[in-house]
């Protein structure tokens, strides 16, 4: 019996228990499919797929125009519904790449279309309000949410007046900077008017003037612009280029002591470091810094110094280019002394780690964590119970058989065997594969799938709480050793749709299966699963979200989409 079936067999259940049930099925166009297809389902099916909206309002014969004729012939009555509104202008919805050519927008028809449509919500109905898309959102837009959906307390607005949307009711804020008129991020108005925040996060698109910026914050007064009262927030995430003006400003602007996660995905470390230093930021639960900045020694350092500072760190994610230059294994000393490595502070309390070294995207043979690292922190971080890694898949080679593949992958995991606590693993292995063109095709997700079930019975005895792995990273990339191998195809044609001599692995995910046969004897084996199921059957598993293997906009719009 395929899904539908199955779903068809369940309506008979109570209303409460077919809402749990499309909990898990979770996928925003499985919902809409649903509504279209099941008529048994239809009623509660509706009421799900009304109360967080999502539409791709990129072109004008996709999403937004259709939402717009379903509301013109009664779907308005649905709207009472709502609470959660995305537009998505952004290409995350994987499956619109095998849909023909969309129309573009003719200029101002997209705005006078969303105005129409938020027009026909009912009043503080919406909690959520999201747009991502690269072009400012229309000021006659913002009006009508500032005036009649002011029950918002989430937003994310990558562009445009998001001071505007801000009310005593908001706790959860993202913001873009869009022009040179909100050099102050609207920071200001923040701190004079808002409790405490749940999270605070910032964008600063590349193509920002971070030299007005960095002008207007090194010579400003910050005593004068804030007057003591500082923006308090648990979360605090920037994203983007920063001026280090601005960085230096943010012990003023910022509350430090109320932070438990700092979030940074920045260009320059060293503008970071006077922050690290801070002797008020030392109540860190979670700290995450992704950087195409190189890793070195001194800046080992300065991290080492803010972990030993912030002693309930619980949550690490680091991704920078060279983190193999710093071994993570003890070393001996020209005195004969050991040196511990600059996470062992984190040693006794560290839960979630993620470490994943850039350069191994641009050069597939450079591996990080070293066998001896692997080693060492299985060895030392016995708490640890959510792990992202990317391993060796056969030794550097390109070609590779999968038998031999899953043998080699699995020895380069052994160490994890002493990591008694671990729950998750994440591999964040290539979504490109050399392979023979002149041997048969493989299915991969069965591979996949073999790979996980052999590393879930081998684990099961070490590692008994061991439940959930990831293969692979969100994205796509394109590595030099790939690229030396394809580089007259791409010169040629530049796409690699139709090579033959490459293999797709999309990011899988699987759950541990354990099944108990007569004499008392256990099956264990690795069942797929989906992202959003995954999220929602663990939700205190977090790990999917350090993958940051796409772009600021699109990150934010597959944590709503997938």
């Amino acid at each position: 019996m395929g899904e539908m079936g199955q779903l068809e067999a369940l309506s008979y259940l109570p209303t409460d228990v077919q809402l749990m049930v499309l909990d898990y099925v979770g996928l925003y166009p499985d919902i809409l499919a649903l509504c279209l297809t099941s008529k048994s389902w239809n009623l509660i099916a509706t009421k799900v797929l009304y109360k967080n909206i999502v539409l791709d309002i990129r072109t004008r014969n996709g999403q937004l125009s259709l939402f717009r004729q379903c509301l013109e012939v009664g779907a308005f009555r649905h709207l009472e519904y709502a609470r959660n509104l995305s537009l998505l202008d952004v290409p995350i919805f994987e499956c619109n790449k095998i849909l023909p050519n969309k129309a573009p927008w003719i200029h101002g028809e997209r705005d006078a279309l969303l105005l129409q449509i938020l027009q026909s919500f009912p009043s503080n109905k919406l909690i959520t309000f999201r747009y991502l898309s690269q072009l400012d959102l229309d000021p006659s837009i913002i009006n009508l949410l500032q005036k009649q959906q002011q029950s918002i307390v989430d937003f994310q607005l990558s562009h445009g007046n998001f001071q505007q949307l801000v009310t005593p009711m908001t706790r959860r804020v993202t913001a873009g900077v869009c022009g040179d008129g909100q050099k102050t991020f609207g920071l200001v108005e923040l701190a004079q008017t808002l409790p405490r925040l749940e999270k605070f996060a910032l964008l600063l698109p590349k193509e920002l003037d971070v030299f007005l910026l960095e002008d207007y914050w090194s010579r400003c007064s910050y005593s004068t612009l804030f007057q003591n009262k500082q923006i308090v927030s648990r979360e605090l995430m920037f994203d983007g280029y920063l001026p280090g003006g601005f960085v230096s400003a943010i012990p003023h602007i910022f509350n430090l002591s109320h932070i438990t996660r700092l979030s940074l995905y920045a260009d320059n470390f060293w503008y970071w470091k006077p922050l690290f230093s801070s002797p008020e930021l030392r109540n860190l639960t979670h700290f995450d810094f992704h950087s195409p900045d190189s890793f070195d020694v001194r800046k080992s350092m300065d991290f080492e110094d803010l972990f030993t500072q912030n002693q309930n760190l619980q949550h690490l994610s680091l991704h920078m280019r060279f983190l193999k230059t710093v071994p993570l294994e003890p070393l001996l000393a020209d005195d004969g002394s050991t040196m511990s490595s600059y996470i062992w502070p984190l040693c006794p309390r560290l839960k979630s780690l993620s470490l994943f070294d850039l350069w191994s995207v641009e050069k597939r043979v450079s591996y990080f964590p070293s066998m001896a690292s692997l080693d060492a922190i299985c060895d030392e971080l016995g708490a640890l119970e959510q792990f992202g890694l990317r391993v060796a898949e056969i030794g550097g080679c390109l070609l590779a058989d999968a038998h031999d593949r899953q043998k080699y992958v699995l020895g380069q995991l052994k160490p994890i065997g002493k990591l008694k606590n671990l729950k998750m693993l994440h591999l964040y292995q290539d979504r490109l594969r050399i392979i023979d063109p002149d041997q048969p095709r493989r299915n991969v997700a069965a591979e996949t799938q073999q790979l996980a079930t052999m590393l879930f019975q081998w684990a099961h005895v070490l590692c008994p709480d061991l439940e959930v792995l990831v293969w692979g990273r969100f994205t796509e990339t394109l590595d030099k050793d790939v690229y030396s191998l394809l580089e007259d195809q791409l010169e040629r044609e530049g796409s690699l749709a139709t090579n033959e001599n490459v293999e797709r692995v999309p990011q899988q995910y699987y759950v541990k299966q354990v099944t108990r046969l007569q004499g008392g004897a256990t099956h264990v084996t690795a069942i797929p699963f989906s992202r959003r199921r995954i999220q929602n059957e663990f939700p205190d598993l977090d790990l999917l979200a350090c993958d940051t293997s796409l772009g600021t906009l699109d990150r934010i719009s597959r944590d709503i989409v997938y």
